[in-house]
């Protein structure tokens, strides 16, 4: 006989948003083998990153991705800070004003990050109607006629 395969909760259940909210206050999903953070602010970044799901939802490449994304944010913070200082011209050696390069660094670092965002699905939240279950969504449609439906013809249930 084999074993059932564990259920995840949805996100919209209470279930899932009380487990959320645990796991946020108490971050404590190991780095994956093979990952280490150059500073304190890594850390940091790290629970930032992960507190945003629930620990069994976590895969071990999501984990890897997560890394990265840590990384990524820490290479834009620095990049900023040079741009900061250095101003948004700078002078090549004859002296001709041109952009600074930090602005193409930090826009290609920027679209890494987002990437990986989409690709673990950060953005979602269980009342986004693009991660809602069909059901949901035939529901809120239904909820849009009902509402547009109602101009004095139809007699309507009180709320």
């Amino acid at each position: 006989m084999t074993a059932r395969k564990v259920q995840r909760l949805g996100n919209n259940s209470t279930a899932a948003k009380v487990k959320t909210m645990q796991v946020a206050l108490t971050t404590d999903i190991p780095v994956p083998k093979g990952v280490r953070f150059q500073s304190e602010e890594d850390i940091v970044l790290w629970n930032q990153v992960v507190s945003t799901r629930a620990e069994a939802d976590w895969r071990e490449i999501d984990l890897v991705l997560a890394a990265k994304m840590v990384g990524i944010e820490r290479d834009i913070r620095r990049y900023q800070a040079q741009l900061e200082r250095e101003g948004p011209v700078v002078f090549t050696q004859k002296g001709t004003p041109v952009p600074n390069p930090h602005f193409t660094i930090i826009n290609t670092l920027q679209t890494q990050l987002l990437n990986i965002i989409r690709t673990l699905g950060l953005t979602r939240t269980g009342t986004d109607p693009r991660s809602m279950n069909a059901a949901g969504k035939r529901g809120q449609q239904a909820a849009k006629t009902a509402q547009g439906l109602n101009s004095g013809l139809f007699a309507l249930p009180s709320r």
